[in-house]
């Protein structure tokens, strides 16, 4: 009874292999992993070392007012590792590695425009990314990772939801929230990360 069922397996696995060797090949395109997490967490072992991060432009709101900003020249670097089950990504300004885990959310859509609000648009949205890609939004594999600070006596929550593009690319919308001063706020903003 066992051995119909074994045999089953083994041929779904080794159906698997082309998208695992795939994925071993540089800029290795990710999409439909999602749809194999198993597979991916092994692609995503791959992924682990320092990552280049770039800040886009973005926004905060805070009460009654609405602050845009531009995106930052400067190129920092986030490293992911593993933490017993855990993939983390850690910085030196972290005061807690920002923890991830799989995506469990509907498909993403990036910050929309909303102009008449006083909120710009992102630097880059879901539907340039399907494009870019040529992969639905909902295919891409998903990662939401969460840490926590204080700062200046305010506790700032962060949240990435990150896309992985393929093997060496990666973007995230940053969500920060908290409060400062006695004032709450909230920001957003889209990174890039790649190798």
């Amino acid at each position: 009874m066992r051995k119909p069922f074994s045999y089953a397996i083994t041929g779904f696995m080794i159906g698997l292999m082309p998208i695992a060797a795939q994925a071993q090949e540089e800029d290795a395109n990710t999409c439909g992993l999602v749809e194999y997490p198993e597979l991916l967490k092994d692609v995503m072992t791959m992924m682990l070392g320092p990552w280049r991060v770039t800040h886009q432009s973005g926004y905060v709101v805070m009460p009654n007012m609405v602050i845009p900003f531009p995106g930052d020249d400067e190129i920092d670097t986030v490293t992911l590792a593993r933490d017993g089950n855990d993939l983390i990504a850690t910085h030196p300004q972290m005061q807690a590695p920002m923890v991830f885990l799989m995506n469990d959310e509907p498909p993403w859509s990036f910050m929309a425009d909303d102009t008449g609000r006083g909120i710009p648009a992102p630097a880059i949205t879901s539907e340039d990314l399907s494009i870019v890609y040529d992969c639905p939004v909902e295919k891409m594999p998903r990662l939401i990772g969460t840490t926590t600070m204080v700062v200046e006596g305010g506790v700032m929550n962060t949240t990435w939801r990150m896309m992985i593009l393929d093997t060496n690319n990666m973007v995230a919308v940053q969500h920060m929230e908290g409060t400062m001063r006695g004032y709450s706020f909230y920001s957003r903003r889209t990174v890039l990360l790649n190798r």
